[in-house]
């Protein structure tokens, strides 16, 4: 696909999004009161959470 076409574009988009909700959630969990295997369980729920709307999205 070209790169001025607008669905490579909002695929990175959405994909910028998922970082930066994965960003926001590590801040909201590295509060130290957390073991790191539940951060990651609880950043990883939050990313895929953001995932599925962005995927229901492009579902129609």
């Amino acid at each position: 696909m070209a790169a001025g076409r607008p669905e490579p574009r909002i695929a990175a988009t959405a994909l910028i999004g998922l970082w930066d909700i994965q960003g926001r959630a590590l801040r909201k969990y590295l509060t130290g009161s957390r073991k790191p295997a539940q951060i990651r369980q609880a950043v990883t729920a939050d990313v895929q959470r953001a995932a599925k709307i962005v995927e229901s999205v492009t579902r129609g």
